[in-house]
């Protein structure tokens, strides 16, 4: 087993409690993002410069298709991606500048630079994780996506992921 699968099989029985629990909508949404957050802030860790990729958007992309899950939406992986990729273009911050930030510390601070880039990863996943639930919101509610929306709950929620990242 890869180690990309064994992470997602753990993150995924990390999800199977959240759901079998007596947690709101809301609360249960918060838990995916955290755990999923500090995973990936976790996997960031590591000190090879672009390696990253191949496992936090993945992991992003199961973290979105477990929000849609518990706000009533089946998604494939593939769809979930799609999503991801989405409204990172929505924001402007696309995986490039995930993955630049992360791989010029990286770059720059070998070995070091790895723990530098946690409250990044950590940040970037949280405001993904936020921004997801709102498209998740608005499309049980018929309603378009508004970008200046998702840039203002992208943006808030970078700076909470950035603060709470910190503290991990």
């Amino acid at each position: 087993m890869s180690k990309f699968e064994e992470v997602k099989e753990k993150l995924a029985r990390e999800y199977a409690q959240l759901e079998s629990s007596s947690c709101s909508e809301h609360e249960s949404v918060d838990k995916i993002i955290m755990v999923t957050s500090a995973l990936c802030a976790g996997i960031a860790v590591q000190p090879l410069p672009f390696a990253d990729i191949a496992i936090l958007t993945p992991l992003q992309a199961f973290m979105a298709m477990k929000i849609g899950k518990i706000k009533g939406f089946e998604l494939s992986t593939w769809r979930s991606k799609e999503i991801i990729v989405e409204l990172g273009g929505l924001t402007g911050m696309g995986f490039l500048a995930q993955q630049a930030t992360i791989s010029l510390y990286k770059l720059g601070l070998p070995f070091a630079g790895g723990f530098f880039t946690l409250p990044i990863a950590f940040a970037f996943t949280y405001a993904m994780g936020r921004v997801v639930s709102y498209y998740f919101d608005v499309r049980r509610a018929g309603e378009p996506l508004d970008r200046d929306i998702v840039c203002k709950i992208w943006n808030a929620a970078l700076q909470e992921g950035k603060k709470l990242g910190k503290k991990r």
